[in-house]
């Protein structure tokens, strides 16, 4: 027992004597390293600082290597890493756009192309405001109707101041004409208005002399004074006008007065057309032309008997 308490005490003098000597040597190389001239133990010392130094300076390199990791990369360190991702994004635009450009082709090409179209049946048989006038509006129609063109002239028009008419007869198709200053009716050899080779009596129509001369003259301007209507032939300037008894109408006057005074009013029928009437004292007077004597007069109203006049079909010229 005492001899190894000895030992042990022995041990621990020896322990420590050897601690003494290894920090006696650390801090002897430590100086002779400072100095340039110290001991092994010295030299020990030395190693151990430039350990600790070393240490210092991986710990600072780590540091610095963590700080440069947190920092934002620039462009010219992303560029590689987000390049495949630009690549992807420019070929989907690209696609997108191709995928437009033939939509809009696709549309345009059905837009250019033709389109078709229903047939429809005409089932009305009312006469257009622009065809030509017939010969005769009671007259035998054709069997075989030919399309004719637009005509310049508007059929069934109304009478208003302010415009030039042809005053045709409604039951022959004749026109109200004045020929070297006297009135009459003719049939107006204009293909835009009448057509006399739809007649079965064609043979005996023939043109009026005074068209052939140059003569004949029926367009009629209408204007209005006091409220009243009046008719002036384009050619002579004169107006339509009943005698001093109010029997018969001829056309002298070159001025709307009394006496040219006129007035129209719509005829019952199917057909549209008008009575021309004048006024004479305090009433008015229908004109009719009568054929036994080739002239027109004014037929007065008697008691309650309605006298009948000479309907007319105004085409507006």
């Amino acid at each position: 027992m005492r001899a190894s308490n000895t030992l042990s005490a022995g041990n621990l003098k020896m322990h420590t004597s050897q601690t003494s000597e290894t920090l006696a040597g650390e801090k002897g190389g430590g100086e002779g390293g400072g100095g340039g001239g110290g001991g092994g133990g010295g030299g020990g010392g030395g190693g151990v600082k430039l350990d600790s130094s070393e240490r210092i300076r991986e710990k600072g390199k780590g540091r610095e290597e963590e700080s440069k990791s947190s920092l934002p990369q620039s462009p010219s360190d992303s560029s590689s890493s987000t390049s495949p991702t630009f690549k992807k994004l420019v070929c989907h635009i690209l696609i997108f756009v191709g995928l437009l450009l033939a939509f809009f082709a696709y549309l345009r090409f059905l837009s250019s192309s033709p389109m078709p179209t229903a047939t429809h049946t005409r089932l009305s048989t009312s006469t257009p405001v622009n065809e030509s006038a017939p010969s005769s509006p009671h007259g035998a129609q054709n069997s075989n109707p030919k399309p004719s063109p637009p005509s310049r002239y508007t059929r069934y028009a109304t009478p208003l101041p302010d415009q030039t008419f042809i005053l045709l007869e409604s039951s022959t198709g004749r026109a109200l004409t004045l020929t070297d200053g006297k009135l009459g009716l003719a049939h107006v050899p204009d293909s835009d208005l009448i057509s006399i080779s739809d007649k079965p009596d064609r043979a005996v129509v023939a043109v009026p002399p005074c068209v052939t001369k140059g003569q004949c003259a029926w367009y009629w301007h209408c204007i209005e004074t006091s409220g009243w209507l009046g008719f002036r032939n384009k050619a002579s300037g004169t107006f339509l006008e009943h005698d001093i008894g109010g029997r018969k109408i001829f056309a002298t006057a070159y001025k709307h007065n009394e006496w040219e005074w006129m007035a129209v009013r719509p005829a019952p029928g199917e057909k549209e057309g008008w009575y021309l009437m004048m006024q004479h004292w305090w009433k008015l007077h229908k004109i009719q032309f009568l054929k036994d004597r080739r002239e027109f007069a004014m037929r007065e109203t008697r008691g309650l008997q309605e006298v009948e006049g000479t309907v007319w079909e105004f085409i507006r010229a």
